[in-house]
């Protein structure tokens, strides 16, 4: 079975291409069941398919050093068509699962979780999960953000909402985060890539700075009184200026339930949603 598979890959012309990306993360997962699962750990199958794994993770990060490249260059037309092209439906699936689009972001971005033991949330904060990236591209085209929307992110974790957003639309962003090693590895990959309108802060969001925002975005980071507060504090600047909010998760009822929103797009814990206030 893993010799006639190698045999495939090896006469496959069009799998080490810039093109080949989505067939070639799907055989690395393949490669890794077989490399992984009992049986012989040597052998000549064995070295083709350790060898084949390395020239498919070559062939990977050349694609990635290409795209950060045209992304340090400001081609941003050019990475939201192949960041689209990449997606496995036009529609965002349902649900809050992942697919080999976040391989593929993750690759692009190369953001590092930090290898130490992160303080203890207080009771209210959920622990932190990215948003799968293609609910942040959804959420991007939903929104049509433009260069003058100011997008705050509550609970940013390692800033994928806020660096996507900044690179593909070009606005302005705010991660807020609570944990300082996540804020730190967010604001590496911002400088890596030259991203200077994606910002983060750490910080607890009920001591955030909403004033600067028109732009919200939950995904869940908190819940209870915590969300109530926040929400509270949300309903106050709205009084003063336009604002949209956009969630993900459990907290879309609790946010469709306030009376200072409305609704402007289907409401659906497993996709995102949008609100502006009244």
């Amino acid at each position: 079975m893993l010799d006639g598979f190698l045999a495939e890959l090896e006469v496959d012309s069009n799998l080490f291409g810039r093109e080949g990306l989505r067939k070639r993360i799907d055989a690395l997962d393949r490669l890794d069941f077989f490399l992984g699962s009992a049986g012989p750990r040597s052998g000549v199958g064995v070295r083709r398919a350790v060898a084949m794994r390395a020239r498919l993770d070559a062939a990977n990060a050349a694609v990635y050093d290409a795209v950060r490249d045209e992304i340090r260059q400001g081609s941003v037309a050019d990475v939201w068509q192949w960041l689209r092209s990449q997606r496995e439906t036009e529609l965002p699936r349902p649900g809050l699962s992942y697919d080999s689009l976040d391989e593929i972001v993750s690759g692009l971005l190369r953001l590092h979780v930090p290898e130490m033991e992160l303080p203890e949330l207080a009771e209210e904060m959920v622990l932190y999960q990215p948003t799968p990236a293609r609910h942040i591209l959804n959420l991007i085209e939903q929104l049509g953000l433009q260069e003058t929307d100011r997008l705050i992110d509550f609970g940013a974790g390692m800033g994928h909402v806020s660096l996507l957003a900044s690179m593909l639309s070009g606005c302005q962003s705010v991660g807020v985060e609570v944990q300082a090693a996540y804020v730190a590895a967010a604001r590496r990959c911002a400088a890596d890539l030259g991203l200077e309108r994606a910002r983060f802060v750490a910080q607890d969001v009920r001591d955030a700075d909403l004033g600067w925002g028109t732009i919200f975005y939950l995904y869940t980071p908190f819940r209870g009184s915590m969300l109530a507060e926040v929400l509270r504090r949300l309903e106050e600047e709205s009084r003063r200026r336009p604002m949209r909010i956009a969630s993900l998760g459990p907290c879309t009822s609790e946010i469709a339930a306030q009376r200072w929103v409305r609704s402007v797009s289907a409401l659906e814990e497993g996709r995102v949603s949008l609100f502006e206030a009244r």
